[in-house]
């Protein structure tokens, strides 16, 4: 979460992180991206995050085994 996050710089990260697993060779571990295009000091950051975990835990819950 930074008022100045990219999609773009979400996206590197994820190819790095695909680079390392791929490069680690295994087949348990994986890991994805996300970020937050918002101010982490503001007042209400907290609920933000709350509220996107929320939205995003259908998808962790597959991926987590």
């Amino acid at each position: 979460m930074h008022p100045t996050v990219t999609r773009e710089e979400v996206e590197r990260l994820a190819e790095a992180a695909a680079y390392k697993y791929n490069a680690s060779e295994s087949v348990t571990t994986g890991g994805c991206k996300a970020g937050i295009s918002y101010d982490y000091k503001a007042p209400d950051a907290y609920e933000v995050l709350r509220r996107f975990l929320i939205a995003m835990m259908p998808y962790i819950d597959v991926g987590v085994s």
